[in-house]
């Protein structure tokens, strides 16, 4: 008995081994699928306008690509630099074509300069307390001739020499510089200096002013009465120089 109960069993594994081996395992297979990712080439902000006239009291910017939100400021020039703010127009994130803008308070004043600003983020121009230009500040510099047109006539723009108004001007402190470090104002201008850094500056003239510690965002004004020059800088970081040239 007990040689037939081990040649059954062994006859019972043979047999649950031979079907075991028919039977084909099922494999779960996956199937990998490539994806080619378009990257969009990476472009900068820029500005095209030419010099024209003014028609119906506006400009045209021939076109605009701004890589976010902002705008195109136009500026009248200052001695070689930015003067004051004659003209804006918001634009949209992207290209942009034929931008009409309205200017206000122009008096004749030639060169021009079209500046890219960048909003931050509510919609509101509110430079110079922020809403930058571009760091690497884009400008394209151009001319209103001398008629101005509307649709149907042309008018000439004449002057007359008025009582000089006083301002205020900006100096931005940014990457350890002053921008602009040197300025020509005039007697009784302004002079505000902004703290765009992440560290502290102390602003400083000999025997004229001293702003004390500026942290990040915080503004010293100073106005000059006086004509001369005023060579000045940051007692923090001495090597920041900066001059202001005060005229009549």
């Amino acid at each position: 008995m007990k040689v037939y109960a081990t040649t059954f069993l062994l006859i019972s594994i043979l047999f649950v081994l031979l079907i075991d081996g028919c039977i084909e395992p099922k494999i779960e297979t996956t199937t990998t699928t490539q994806v080619k990712v378009k990257v969009d080439e990476v472009r900068e902000s820029y500005i095209y306008i030419n010099s024209q006239k003014l028609v119906a009291g506006q400009l045209t910017v021939k076109e605009a690509y701004l890589k976010k939100p902002g705008y195109v400021v136009i500026y009248t020039d200052n001695n070689g630099s930015l003067g004051d703010v004659i003209a804006r127009s918001p634009i949209i994130e992207g290209k942009a074509n034929n931008i009409k803008i309205r200017v206000i308070n122009y008096s004749g004043q030639s060169p021009l300069y079209a500046v890219i600003h960048y909003d931050d983020g509510d919609g509101i121009f509110e430079f110079p307390e922020s809403d930058m230009p571009d760091e690497t500040l884009i400008v394209k510099k151009f001319s209103i001739t001398k008629g101005t047109t509307t649709t149907t006539t042309t008018t000439t723009i004449t002057t007359t020499t008025t009582e000089y108004e006083s301002r205020v001007r900006y100096i931005y402190i940014r990457n350890l510089e002053f921008r602009p470090k040197n300025l020509i104002i005039h007697s009784g201008d302004t002079v505000k200096w902004i703290n765009r850094d992440s560290v502290e500056h102390r602003i400083s003239s000999p025997y004229t002013f001293d702003s004390g510690e500026l942290k990040n965002g915080e503004v010293f004004a100073y106005t000059f009465e006086k004509e001369g020059i005023y060579n000045y800088i940051c007692k923090i970081y001495p090597t920041m120089k900066g001059m202001i040239i005060v005229e009549r």
